[in-house]
C-alpha cells in the first residue's frame, strides 16, 4: 500500500496535471467570424505580382511552388498561400522602395468589440539574413487596421534588432519600438504559426492591410489564414524567452511574461542535478535556478523546463531545451595550421588544428569557434603541448591522417575568411583572418600543402608568420598534399605501427600479447587508442581483455613495445572466436601502415568433428574457373556428418615438416560446410582474393596436402603422385579409404556418381549414398524414379524410407527444383 507520505506528493502531480488537462482542453475559443486563407483569388489585392522564378517574387501560390523555389513550408492551412522574397529584386515590375501592400476588402464588423487579428506567418529563420528596418535594405512587416474610414492604423509590427545587426529574424515587436527581439517579444521561426494583434474601436466596416518589405534573396515572408474574431483575453501559453549561466551553480530563465506561482515547482526544471531551489523574481518573468553543488568545469549539461504557468493559468505547450557548458576558463589555445584548400574533389580533407601553448592543461568543452565554421569544442582535456584537431569531414580525415579529429559545420573559403575561437562568456580565446595572397603563402590555395604557423609564440594573424607545409604524406589528385596535423613545423612525432602479423593464441594462454613498434620516439611519451572493430567475440571484454582502451608506450623508446592483456578461459566458445583490434593517435604520435591486428583465439576443450580431404586437382586448364576467372589448382573438402561445420581457423598446408603453413580465415560466412556437403579450396598462392585462396600451389607431379583442426591436430592428409592434366584425383565414394583418379572430376559435388552433381539446385537431400533414409529437408511431395524412368514411389514427408529399394542409382523429384540423384547403398 502506498503511505501517506507517498500518497501526499502523488496527489499533487495527479492534480497538477489534472490542471494542464483543463487548461489545453477544455479552454473554449472565440468564434472566429472572417477568415482569408487565399484558397480564392478574390476578397483580397497586392499591389505588385511578380515572379522570376528564383529569388524575386511577391505572389499568391501553392506550398509546392514554394518547395520548389528551395523554401519548405509546413503548417499552413489549405493548399495557398501569400509570399514574398527581394520585393524590390525585379526591376520594372517590383515596386522600387521594396514595399508591398497585401490589402483585404472591406469586413462587416456591426455589433462586434474587443476584436483580434490573427495571422499565421512563416520567415526564412535559418538564413538570419533581415536587417533592421531603419536600414534602407530594412525588412520589415507591419499590419494596420482602419475602422469605416477613419484612416489607417498600425496594430502590429514585425522587425529585426536594432542597431544595424545583418544576422537577426523578424520578432513580433509587441512594443512597435522598432527594435525586434526584447524581453517577451517571439522570433517568427520556419513553421507556420499563430500571431495575435489587437483592434481598437468599434464601427460597422472593418479593413486590413500588410506593408511588407524583404529586401535580399534570403528573406521570405510567407503570410496565410488572416482572421477577425472577438478577444479571449490572454490564452497564449508562455515561452522561455533567454536562458543563461550566472555563475558555477546557478541558471536564469526568463519567461516572456508575467508567471504564476506553480513557476517555483522544482520538478518542472529537469536534466541538470542537485537543483536545490527555483525563485521567481520580482519581475515575475525571471526564475533563479540554485543548484547544490558546482557544475563540472567543461561538461555538457542540457536543461528542460516544461509546465510552467503564465498568471492567467496558460501552461507551456511542450518542452524548452537549454544546452550549456560551465567553462569560464581562458586558456592559452592557438590555432596553428589550417588545411583550407585540399586536393581532394571536395575538401573533403579540409582541417583546422588548435594547440595548447600554455604550460598547463586545458579543459575545453564548450568553447566554441566560429566565423568560417562552427563547433562546440567536445568535453575533453588539451595537455599542455597537446593539441585539439577538427575537420569538415571527421572519417575522412581519420582515415587519411591516422590521427582523432571531430566533425566541424560549414567550410573554410578557398580564398580568405574569418576565424575566431571564444570560451563560453563570448571571451576571444584566438582569432584570425586568413588569405591565399602574399604575405601568406599561396601554395594552400589548393596546391597540395596545409599552411603552419612557424611558431606559436608568433603573431598567428600575421601572414609572414605562416609556411606551406612540405611534410608530404601522399598525392591527392596527382597533386602532393602535404601537412603536419597534431604536430608544430620543424617536429616530428613518433610513428606507432602494429605487428603486422595476427596473433594466435588458446584460450588457456592467459594472456594476449601485442606488439607495438615505435621509430622516431622523443622525450614524450606516446599514446594511442585501441579499439574493438568487428569479431565473431562481441567484443574483447569477452575473453577477459577489458583493459583495452588507450595504451601509453614509453617516451625514448624506438623499437618493440609489448603490451599484454588478461585472457580468461571462456568454456562458452568452441573451435575458433576472433576480433580485430585498431589503432589510432592520441597524442604525441602518428600512426604507421599497420593499424590493424586480428586475434585469433582457439577453444582448449574444442573437438574438431571428422573432416577429410575429398578430391583434388593439380594441373587444372579447363575443368573449372574461379571468381577471378583463373583456372588454379584446388582441392576439395568433404563434411561427412549431419550438422555443419565452419572451417574458420582450420589449417592447411602442402608441407608435412610444417602443417600449420597456413590457416583458413575467421569471421566469414565462406567457410562453413554444410552437413554432408563440400568446400573448395583453392590453391594458388593468392591469399588476398579470399577465404578460400591459401598461398600455396599443388605440384603437377605430386605432392602432400595436410588438413589440421584449430588446435593444430591432424584430421586429415594425402600423399598423391602425378595426375594427368585436366583429370582429378578423389576418393570413390565420398569420404571412403579407396581413391582413383577420374576423367570428369566433380569439384564441389560428390564423387560416387562422378561427373554428375548430386547436389545440384533444389533442397539438400542427405546422406547421400543412403542404406535406411534419406532426409529432404522439410515435408513436401515427392517422387522417386528408378534408372528406367518408372515411379516406384510417391509421397508427402520429409523423411523417406528407402530400405526396401534395391541397391542402385534413382532419381528424386520435389515440387519447384530440379530432380536430384541419390544412390541407395
Amino acid at each position: 500500500m502506498l503511505g501517506i507520505d507517498t500518497f501526499e506528493p502523488l496527489l499533487h502531480h495527479m492534480r497538477y496535471f489534472l490542471s494542464l488537462f483543463l487548461v489545453f482542453g477544455l479552454s473554449s475559443q472565440a468564434q472566429v467570424f472572417f477568415q482569408e486563407s487565399f484558397e480564392s483569388t478574390t476578397g483580397w489585392s497586392l499591389s505588385h505580382i511578380y515572379d522570376d522564378g528564383n529569388d524575386d517574387y511577391c505572389k499568391r501560390d501553392s506550398a509546392v511552388a514554394f518547395d520548389e523555389l528551395g523554401y519548405t513550408l509546413f503548417g499552413q492551412e489549405g493548399i495557398f498561400v501569400i509570399g514574398a522574397e527581394d520585393t524590390d529584386g525585379e526591376l520594372g515590375v517590383a515596386p522600387e522602395d521594396g514595399v508591398i501592400t497585401l490589402t483585404l476588402d472591406p469586413i462587416d464588423i456591426s455589433g462586434q468589440n474587443d476584436l483580434e487579428l490573427v495571422v499565421t506567418l512563416s520567415c526564412n529563420s535559418d538564413d538570419e539574413a533581415y536587417d533592421d528596418r531603419s536600414q534602407d535594405n530594412g525588412d520589415y512587416l507591419d499590419f494596420q487596421a482602419n475602422i469605416d474610414g477613419s484612416g489607417w492604423q498600425t496594430i502590429g509590427q514585425f522587425n529585426s534588432r536594432a542597431g544595424g545587426s545583418a544576422i537577426s529574424t523578424l520578432y513580433q515587436d509587441m512594443d512597435m519600438d522598432g527594435d525586434g527581439g526584447e524581453l517577451g517579444e517571439v522570433a517568427i521561426g520556419n513553421a507556420m504559426t499563430d500571431y495575435i494583434m489587437s483592434i481598437a474601436g468599434t464601427g460597422s466596416s472593418l479593413q486590413i492591410r500588410a506593408l511588407l518589405k524583404m529586401d535580399g534573396a534570403d528573406e521570405v515572408i510567407v503570410i496565410d489564414d488572416i482572421r477577425i474574431k472577438e478577444s479571449e483575453g490572454d490564452v497564449i501559453p508562455p515561452t522561455v524567452y533567454s536562458a543563461e549561466v550566472i555563475d558555477a551553480n546557478t541558471l536564469q530563465v526568463v519567461f516572456n511574461e508575467t508567471l504564476g506561482s506553480n513557476a517555483e515547482q522544482t520538478f518542472l526544471y529537469s536534466g541538470v542535478p542537485n537543483l536545490d531551489q527555483v525563485t521567481l523574481q520580482a519581475d515575475q518573468q525571471t526564475v533563479i535556478l540554485d543548484y547544490s553543488s558546482d557544475f563540472e568545469l567543461g561538461e555538457a549539461y542540457q536543461l528542460i523546463v516544461f509546465g510552467v504557468q503564465d498568471a492567467a493559468g496558460n501552461a507551456m505547450q511542450g518542452t524548452y531545451s537549454f544546452p550549456f557548458y560551465w567553462n569560464p576558463t581562458t586558456p592559452e589555445l592557438v590555432i596553428t595550421e589550417l588545411m583550407y584548400n585540399d586536393p581532394s574533389v571536395e575538401d573533403t580533407l579540409e582541417f583546422i588544428e588548435i594547440y595548447n601553448h600554455g604550460s598547463t592543461e586545458a579543459i575545453v568543452g564548450g568553447f566554441r569557434l566560429e566565423g568560417a565554421v562552427n563547433h562546440t569544442l567536445a568535453s575533453v582535456t588539451v595537455p599542455s603541448g597537446g593539441f585539439y584537431l577538427v575537420a569538415r569531414n571527421a572519417l575522412a580525415a581519420e582515415a587519411f591522417y591516422a590521427l582523432s579529429f571531430e566533425d566541424y559545420g560549414g567550410q573554410l573559403s578557398d580564398n580568405s575568411e574569418f576565424i575566431q575561437l571564444v570560451n563560453v562568456d563570448g571571451v576571444i580565446l584566438d582569432s584570425l583572418t586568413y588569405d591565399d595572397n602574399v604575405p601568406w603563402p599561396s601554395a594552400g590555395d589548393g596546391f597540395g600543402p596545409s599552411i603552419e604557423l612557424i611558431d606559436p609564440d608568433l603573431e598567428n594573424s600575421i601572414g609572414s608568420n605562416w609556411i606551406a607545409s612540405d611534410n608530404g604524406l601522399g598525392f591527392i589528385n596527382g597533386l602532393p598534399l602535404s601537412a603536419t596535423p597534431g604536430t608544430l613545423p620543424g617536429e616530428f612525432l613518433p610513428v606507432v605501427q602494429l605487428s603486422n602479423v595476427d596473433i594466435e593464441v588458446n584460450e588457456v594462454d592467459g594472456v594476449i600479447e601485442i606488439e607495438f613498434y615505435i621509430s622516431g620516439s622523443n622525450s614524450n611519451q606516446s599514446v594511442v587508442e585501441v579499439e574493438y572493430i568487428v569479431g565473431t567475440a562481441t567484443s574483447p571484454e569477452d575473453h577477459g581483455s577489458n583493459t583495452i582502451s588507450t595504451v601509453t608506450l614509453p617516451a625514448n623508446s624506438d623499437g618493440l613495445e609489448v603490451i599484454a592483456f588478461p585472457l580468461v578461459n571462456d568454456s562458452d566458445i568452441e573451435g575458433v572466436e576472433y576480433f580485430r583490434l585498431g589503432i589510432s593517435a592520441v597524442s604525441n604520435c602518428q600512426i604507421g601502415l599497420n593499424d590493424e591486428i586480428e586475434i585469433i583465439i582457439t577453444d582448449d576443450d574444442y573437438v574438431s568433428p571428422a573432416l577429410v580431404i575429398n578430391e583434388l586437382q593439380s594441373d587444372n586448364t579447363s575443368t573449372v574457373q574461379d571468381a577471378n576467372g583463373g583456372f588454379d589448382d584446388w582441392f576439395e573438402i568433404y563434411n561427412p556428418n549431419d550438422f555443419q561445420v565452419d572451417l574458420a581457423g582450420y589449417y592447411v598446408s602442402d608441407d608435412p615438416l610444417n602443417p600449420t603453413k597456413d590457416r583458413l580465415a575467421v569471421g566469414t560466412d565462406e567457410t562453413i560446410i554444410g552437413p554432408f556437403g563440400f568446400k573448395l579450396i583453392w590453391a594458388d598462392e593468392e591469399g588476398e582474393q579470399g577465404p578460400l585462396h591459401v598461398n600455396f600451389k599443388l605440384s603437377a607431379a605430386g605432392e602432400d596436402i595436410l588438413l589440421s583442426a584449430p588446435d593444430a591436430s591432424l584430421l586429415d592428409a594425402i600423399d598423391f603422385g602425378p595426375i594427368v592434366t585436366d583429370r582429378s584425383f578423389g576418393r570413390f565414394c565420398d569420404g571412403e579409404d579407396l581413391w582413383t583418379t577420374f576423367d570428369a572430376p566433380s569439384p564441389g559435388y560428390g564423387n560416387c556418381v562422378n561427373g554428375l552433381p548430386e547436389l545440384q539446385q533444389g533442397p539438400l537431400i542427405y546422406p547421400n549414398p543412403a542404406e535406411e533414409f534419406l532426409y529432404i529437408g522439410r515435408p513436401q511431395n515427392f517422387e522417386i524414379l528408378n534408372s528406367e524412368g518408372r515411379i516406384i514411389d510417391r509421397g508427402n514427408a520429409d523423411m523417406i524410407d528407402v530400405r526396401y529399394l534395391p541397391a542402385g542409382l534413382y532419381l528424386l523429384r520435389m515440387e519447384g527444383s530440379r530432380p536430384q540423384r541419390f544412390i541407395k547403398k
